[in-house]
């Protein structure tokens, strides 16, 4: 059984999403349902969640006809959740391989915790740092 559903909400993010989901489905932590809801994109969004849906079975797909806005897709998202915990991604962001393993196991070991987070760190702030 599942423990954990991951939820990410998308608008036009083609230009970031596939490395973004591939952050996911690369976890250590490989139990989860993921559950993709496309809030109406205009772009290439969509095929990219298809594509990744087709290959691997943890991914779900919703999508809204319109773009509802964050707020309500995360409610609608959250309507999903049937595990003891669950992890938002956003569409732009990529998580270190380990970031699901060390929440769990932080979060198994601490039963009175309700909620953890994740530091992050701003790409474009390091991109100074990269030699041209």
């Amino acid at each position: 059984m599942n423990k954990l559903t991951v939820l990410m909400s998308v608008f036009n993010a083609e230009k970031y999403l596939s490395s973004s989901i591939c952050s996911i489905l690369s976890q250590t932590y490989g139990e989860f349902i993921f559950i993709i809801l496309d809030d109406g994109s205009t772009d290439g969004s969509l095929a990219i969640i298809e594509a990744f849906a087709a290959i691997d079975e943890r991914i779900i797909v919703k999508s809204n006809v319109n773009n509802q806005g964050i707020a309500k897709c995360r409610d609608a998202l959250l309507s999903f959740v049937d595990t003891e915990y669950f992890a938002w991604m956003d569409a732009d962001d990529i998580s270190l391989p380990h970031r699901f393993k060390s929440q769990i196991v932080y979060l198994d070991a601490h039963p009175d915790v309700g909620a953890v987070s994740a530091g992050y760190i701003d790409f474009y702030s390091l991109a100074k740092y990269i030699p041209e």
